[in-house]
C-alpha cells in the first residue's frame, strides 16, 4: 500500500520540478530509529499537490526508497512544508510537483 496524505482533489494537470518552486521553509524530517524497519536502497520520488499558496494538499509516493517507515515520514514533513507559489502568464496556480528525495543509504538497526 503506498502511503498518501489525503485524497481531497484530483491531480493538476500541470506538472512541475522541483527548480520551478523551490521549498520556502526547512523541511523537518523525524525518523524514530527504533521503530524504522528495512533500508534505504535507492531515491524516494514523491509527486506532490501544490495549490496557488504554495501549500501542500496531497501526496503519494511514486517510488519508494525502500523502506516504508521513511517513505511516511517524508509525506509528514512535506505535509509541512510551503514551496514557492507556481506562476504561469503572472497567475499563481495549482500544479502537480514531482520531487526526487535523495537519501543517505544506511541499513535499519
Amino acid at each position: 500500500m503506498t502511503p498518501t496524505l489525503a485524497e481531497p482533489l484530483a491531480w493538476p494537470e500541470r506538472i512541475t520540478r522541483i527548480e520551478d518552486m523551490p521549498l520556502q521553509t526547512r523541511l523537518h524530517l523525524s525518523i524514530p530509529s527504533l521503530r524504522v524497519k528495512g533500508d534505504v536502497q535507492r531515491e524516494l520520488i514523491v509527486k506532490l499537490l501544490v495549490d496557488e499558496r504554495g501549500a501542500v494538499v496531497r501526496g503519494t509516493v511514486l517510488q519508494s526508497c525502500g523502506n516504508t517507515d521513511v517513505d511516511e515520514a517524508v509525506l509528514h514533513a512535506l505535509r509541512e512544508a510551503r514551496f514557492q507559489p507556481f506562476v504561469e502568464d503572472g497567475v499563481a496556480q495549482a500544479v502537480s510537483l514531482v520531487m526526487p528525495l535523495h537519501l543517505p543509504k544506511w541499513r535499519a538497526r
